[in-house]
């Protein structure tokens, strides 16, 4: 007889398959097509202007969004499925309006969740005992309650993963962009140590694979010596590929790592609600 936590558990191996295929068809990629790396320095007013040119000599191909969609999708039913198991344990039906809730906000999750008018139908968790240990487990793992802690909620695991899910089901695929690890760019930029260094400014904005792109800005003091701001290419920039909807783009490393390891962690800790 298999365990109830078989499915949830294969929707994460499964998700773990696909993360080591992106992650090494991405490094097989960026080695095969990657432009010799380069940093300029310009002007603008009294700022110098750290620019990096194009890191690869083509796009990506659209297969990478797709992989990361899978990811994604087996992760986001890994819990769902998780869900159907607890009503079941609980000896009640589930049904099409079961999932696995994930909220940034408490009042939003009080409305859908925990006191949802009856007159709106069954809830995401119906058929769990509300006093019961599986949803306070639940209700524990949301998002919003980082907020407690001063704590961004959009930046939990779970938030990024409902966002990324729900671009690649409903909306479109994720949308391939780099970014510059500014550590690895200021290991490389130079200047004066006499020199006063008044402010330092970080690019945000994702790498281009057409033009230049400003990573870094250096503002100096104008009394002060000459900065006489250098680069040394004596290493290698790193890039960091991200997936989402273009405004919205978490690393490759957080979803393949760090989300699909806490969504692991969930479905793992719920084996006390299975004895």
């Amino acid at each position: 007889m298999s365990h109830p936590l078989d499915g949830p558990q294969a929707k994460v191996e499964r998700a773990k398959e696909h993360a080591r295929v992106l992650n090494h068809e991405w490094r097989v990629f960026w080695e095969a097509r990657a432009n010799e790396e380069s940093l300029d320095v310009g002007f603008d007013g009294t700022w110098y202007k750290i620019s990096t040119s194009p890191p690869l000599k083509e796009f990506p191909p659209l297969r990478f969004s797709v992989i990361c969609g899978d990811i994604v999708h087996n992760l986001r039913s890994a819990l769902d499925h998780l869900v159907w198991q607890l009503v079941i344990v609980g000896r009640r039906e589930p049904g099409k309006w079961n999932f696995f809730p994930i909220y940034t906000d408490s009042s939003d999750f009080m409305r859908d969740v925990k006191c949802r008018k009856r007159k709106r139908g069954p809830g995401p968790l119906e058929g769990i005992n509300p006093k019961g240990s599986a949803w306070t487990f639940i209700e524990e793992l949301q998002p919003y309650k980082r907020r407690e802690l001063g704590m961004d909620p959009r930046a939990h695991q779970l938030a990024v993963l409902r966002r990324l899910s729900n671009t690649d089901k409903h909306q479109t695929l994720h949308v391939y962009m780099a970014f510059a690890d500014i550590e690895s760019i200021e290991s490389l930029v130079e200047w004066n140590p006499a020199a006063v260094l008044l402010e330092k400014r970080h690019g945000s904005l994702p790498i281009s694979l057409e033009h230049e792109t400003e990573v870094l800005r250096l503002r100096f003091s104008e009394t002060g010596p000459d900065p006489q701001v250098q680069v040394r290419m004596n290493g290698a920039i790193t890039f960091d590929p991200s997936f989402g909807d273009g405004k919205f783009q978490p690393t490759l490393a957080l979803i393949s790592t760090e989300i699909l390891s806490f969504v692991n962690n969930i479905v793992k800790r719920s084996q006390r609600f299975f004895v």
